[in-house]
Formats: C-alpha cells, sequence, structure tokens
C-alpha cells in the first residue's frame, strides 16, 4: 500500500500543529548561530558545564559562563583525549 506522497507511512501524523514532536532539547550553542566561527569550540574547552534539565523536560548542560547550552555528545569531544586536540585546535 505504497503512497507516492508519503513513502514512509506511519503513526506520527501530520508533522504539524499538535503533531509536533521535538527532541526536547532547547537552547543555543553560541552567541550568533546563524554565523561560522569558532565559538563553539572555545566554550568547549575554555567554560564550564552543569548538567541541567531544560525548558523541554530534557537533560542538557547549561554552560555556567553564558547560560547556553551542550548535549553530553559535545561535552564528550573534551573528555576524549584524540578528539580533544582536534577541538581545542579549533578553539585557537
Amino acid at each position: 500500500n505504497e503512497q507516492p506522497f508519503n513513502p514512509w507511512p506511519g503513526l506520527c501524523g501530520t508533522g504539524n500543529g499538535n503533531d509536533t514532536y521535538t527532541s526536547g532539547i532547547e537552547g543555543q550553542w553560541t552567541t550568533n548561530p546563524l554565523q561560522w566561527d569558532n565559538e563553539y569550540y572555545q566554550q568547549l574547552v575554555n567554560d564550564e558545564y552543569l548538567l541541567q534539565i531544560g525548558p523541554g523536560e530534557k537533560y542538557q548542560w547549561e554552560n555556567q559562563r553564558n547560560g547556553y547550552m551542550m548535549m553530553t555528545t559535545d561535552l564528550a569531544l573534551v573528555n576524549d583525549d584524540s578528539y580533544k586536540e582536534i577541538v581545542q585546535e579549533f578553539a585557537e
């Protein structure tokens, strides 16, 4: 029963209005999310984070300096020695 306008039929509704669902992770990572710069990396290297339950009622990490957020996967980059070297390079 394949429909060309809906190749993946499911029970998720229309994706609009009441059928909209997000991950629950809410907040911004950087000062200007629409501009490419290295602020994300600088924050990972230089700032401290505290685990919080965010406005979407999901766990996320809050930057203690500016209130911005990160996910556990973001902070994992600086807790792994191999990736930390790369993050530090991009933070310069």
